[in-house]
């Protein structure tokens, strides 16, 4: 018996019938693919970057000690050289200044515009002047007999300050004005010398007893140096 189709009523809305949905069956989704290893992660990386190390650190050791080695053989060359020319120049100097003597008694020598001679030294005098006008000594005297002469273009004054008198032991000691005016032709020796001209007299140096003189000191002028001349 077969069965009348559904019919709507005149208020019925027409039912939809659903269609049938025509496809494929699906089939299971596809498996996503495996990531790559990154470079640096791979053993042939480090292999190769193992041999480029090695290889750049054999070329710069290689390379820094050849000119090393050069450097080390070149400098005992020139510094031999070297040595040798300064010991040699060195010792042709020492001779030099050995030969050099300090100037001596009867030796002139100049300071400024003035050159002195000494040409006597007398120690162990007590007085100087006569049993009326003299001076006794502290200790001893030392008489030192000079003359001096004028190689300016101009008058010159000596005095005694112009000397120095250091004993055996380097003491310095300065002439005594006092005794210096007691002894013989005192004035000649401390007037104005001119150009050309010549004076002599003595300088008093007023020293213990145990001084034995060393050498004598003498300036001419603020700029002239200092000359030397041995006593002994």
């Amino acid at each position: 018996m077969t069965v009348p189709p559904h019919v709507p009523g005149p208020h019925q809305a027409p039912q939809s019938v659903p269609q049938a949905t025509q496809g494929y069956p699906q089939g299971p989704a596809p498996a996503a693919p495996k990531p790559k290893k990154k470079f640096y992660k791979r053993v042939w990386f480090w292999i190769l970057a193992l041999v480029v190390f090695f290889g750049l650190l054999s070329a710069i050791v290689s390379g820094g000690e050849e000119p090393a080695s050069e450097d080390t053989a070149a400098v005992p060359e020139t510094g031999g050289e070297e040595t040798a020319g300064g010991d040699s120049e060195d010792a042709e100097a020492e001779p030099a200044a050995e030969d050099e003597p300090i100037a001596g008694i009867g030796d002139a020598v100049a300071s400024g515009d003035m050159e002195i001679t000494v040409t006597e030294v007398e120690t162990g005098v007590s007085r100087v002047g006569n049993e009326y006008l003299g001076t006794d000594a502290s200790g001893q005297f030392i008489v030192v007999h000079v003359s001096v002469t004028n190689v300016g273009d101009s008058a010159v004054h000596f005095t005694g300050s112009d000397v120095t008198l250091i004993d055996d032991e380097g003491r310095s000691f300065s002439s005594s004005t006092e005794a210096s005016f007691y002894v013989e032709d005192a004035n000649s020796l401390f007037e104005q010398i001119n150009p050309g001209n010549t004076v002599t007299g003595q300088v008093v140096f007023d020293v213990p007893e145990d001084a034995d003189p060393g050498t004598l000191e003498f300036r001419g002028s603020l700029f002239g140096g200092t000359a030397v001349i041995s006593l002994r």
